[in-house]
């Protein structure tokens, strides 16, 4: 298409009849008439979307940019429609050449201008959901500080450990679809830490999601939908996959502090809410899902219903609780401590730790006869 065209559809086209959002895309397929070479490029990346569109800028002539996600620029031999994904950083572009032999220098020019993330050891990627009157479901995505399994294993307790170390070596092919994890245990027991060093060990293959509004998740059947089916959103990649490696399209949906909803005697609003988390696990809803969801309790699992934690349904049931006597001196003598004696959660140790630093300093400080 030559630039009079092109120039007559946009004086002629009725902005108050467009769908802004699909625009750049529109505007693509008009001008990719005379430019038979296509190709295409997904990669995540560390540049910004306005920094990128400056760069863009110098070579082409942006046409149009719908806010921070879609922009669509050309010149006289190629037409490009850029998608970005903010929660994952990640890319989509789409462009189409006049002549061949663009196409792999494009290509080349572009992964140049868009360096690739570079993995974090120390931290990870969250989409974190949440749904508002005025937004509706949407997630925030944002690194998070983990530590590996490897480095905290030391924290728990022998059954403990046992059970996350099973879990840890799980892989796609031994995960069916829609299963559930039940972490419970009382507070101060790590369970956070040690979700947050699962989601690092499963990085390559399981993408963490967190739920961070839990009764409108369960309670609105809408919101569940969005974030277990949103194309755009819900199933954020991190890495430019082919056929071969799908199965790293694996979510995680955690929930923390999931009791409420998980007792035989809940209200006819949290009934509703155990109903749908049944039905997600191993229901209609779960079934070609992959999707894992992970709760969080600090309730005995007794007090739970019994359907949530059967056999087949629950493929991980992990009891965090206090470290044995013999257990908690193993670990003061590690950390220099005296030792207890006694049953210690992780953060009663801790605190042990902190305490001994305070006295220290605090001998540091001392004055008069006792210098």
């Amino acid at each position: 298409m030559d630039n009079t065209h092109s120039h007559n559809f946009q004086t002629t086209l009725n902005l108050h009849e467009v769908d802004l959002h699909s625009w750049p895309n529109d505007l693509f397929m008009l001008h990719v008439m005379d430019k038979p070479w296509g190709d295409g490029l997904n990669i995540r990346s560390s540049i910004a979307f306005h920094d990128l569109r400056q760069v863009l800028s110098e070579r082409f002539s942006v046409r149009f940019c719908y806010g921070d996600k879609r922009l669509f620029a050309s010149n006289e031999t190629v037409a490009l429609v850029l998608d970005y994904n903010r929660i994952s950083q990640m890319y989509a572009i789409e462009f189409a050449c006049a002549h061949q032999e663009q196409l792999q220098s494009l290509r080349h020019w572009l992964k140049e201008m868009l360096p690739p993330v570079v993995d974090d050891e120390a931290n990870l990627f969250v989409a974190f959901w949440s749904k508002s009157s005025t937004r509706g479901a949407h997630a925030r995505g944002r690194s998070i500080a983990v530590s590996s399994w490897a480095s905290i294993r030391g924290n728990y307790s022998t059954h403990t450990v046992r059970a996350m170390d099973t879990l840890i070596n799980f892989q796609p092919e031994d995960v069916a679809a829609g299963k559930l994890i039940l972490v419970h245990g009382p507070p101060g027991t790590g369970k956070s830490y040690a979700l947050r060093a699962l989601m690092h060990e499963w990085r390559q293959w399981c993408k963490p999601q967190y739920i961070v509004d839990a009764e409108q998740f369960f309670g609105d059947a809408e919101y569940m939908l969005n974030v277990l089916l949103d194309s755009e959103e819900a199933r954020y990649l991190t890495l430019e996959l082919d056929e071969e490696d799908r199965h790293q399209e694996w979510r995680l949906i955690t929930v923390e502090d999931a009791g409420e909803f998980l007792k035989p005697d809940a209200s006819l609003y949290e009934g509703q809410a155990l109903s749908r988390l049944l039905n997600l696990t191993d229901g209609f809803i779960g079934q070609g899902l992959k999707v894992l969801v992970l709760l969080t309790t600090n309730e005995e699992i007794d007090t739970l219903h019994a359907a949530v934690s059967r056999e087949g349904r629950c493929i991980a049931d992990i009891l965090f609780d206090k470290l044995s006597p013999d257990e908690v001196d193993r670990w003061c003598a590690q950390h220099a401590l005296a030792p207890q004696g006694h049953e210690l959660n992780i953060a009663e140790l801790y605190a042990l730790t902190r305490e001994e630093r305070k006295i220290s300093h605090r001998r540091k400080k001392t004055i008069g006869f006792g210098r």
